[in-house]
C-alpha cells in the first residue's frame, strides 16, 4: 500500500450502539425490532439509512442497532 493510500488514525472506524428493546413495566424483552424498521422504512427490511446514520437489526429481534 502506498503512503498516499494509507488511512490516517480514525478515518476507517464506525460506532455502533446497540439497544435492547424491553417492556417499560416489566423489562421483559420485546422482539419487535423488525416491526420498528418496517414502520420506519414503510416496507419490510433489515436496515434503514438516514443520512449519516443507519438503523438495523442483525441477529436478535429484541436488539436495535444505530450505526
Amino acid at each position: 500500500m502506498s503512503t498516499a493510500a494509507r488511512l490516517r488514525l480514525f478515518q476507517a472506524f464506525g460506532v455502533e450502539l446497540e439497544y435492547m428493546i424491553v417492556d417499560q413495566d416489566t423489562l421483559s424483552v420485546l422482539p419487535i425490532a423488525d416491526k420498528l424498521l418496517e414502520r420506519a422504512a414503510g416496507a419490510e427490511c433489515a436496515e434503514v439509512n438516514r443520512g449519516l446514520l443507519g438503523w438495523s437489526n442483525e441477529m436478535m429481534m429484541h436488539v436495535f442497532e444505530i450505526k
